[in-house]
């Protein structure tokens, strides 16, 4: 028989949302994993300068282990996730915003990508509100 320690643990009852997100970005995650060995191996080129390629290779995989380690994290409901959520989101823009050289050419992309790129911060954003909100409510400890 397994005795738990903290019997708070084991009555804390963890909300659908966690698990969703969870699942989603560790998956995403090691999809990530498999989808980048042939970028790593050079089969495939990122970008036609080989250094702009390392570098996308380097932001996308912090990006995406932040937001990995804080949906473990967030499966523990430990306060942790929610900067690590941030984190992932500030790094996440910053990079985006950094990487555009001509704001009139990204402004002119089709309205689907731009649409895409924008539903996508919105939904790391919402994610991050959703953490602190749980943090401030004491689901997360």
């Amino acid at each position: 028989m397994v005795v738990v320690a903290d019997q708070s643990i084991r009555e804390k009852k963890r909300p659908i949302l966690v698990w969703i997100i969870s699942a989603y970005y560790i998956y995403a995650f090691i999809w990530g994993l498999w989808a980048s060995i042939p970028v790593i191996r050079g089969d495939v080129p990122v970008s036609t300068n080989p250094d702009s390629s390392k570098f996308i290779i380097i932001v996308d995989f912090l990006t995406t282990g932040l937001w990995f380690i804080a949906s473990i994290f967030f499966i523990f409901l430990r306060k942790a996730a929610v900067s690590l959520f941030v984190a992932g989101l500030l790094i996440g823009l910053g990079y985006t915003l950094l990487t555009i050289p001509d704001w009139r050419r990204f402004l002119a992309l089709p309205l689907a990508w731009l649409t895409g790129i924008l539903i996508g911060e919105l939904v790391r954003l919402s994610i991050c509100v959703y953490a602190w909100y749980l943090k401030r409510t004491g689901v997360l400890n």
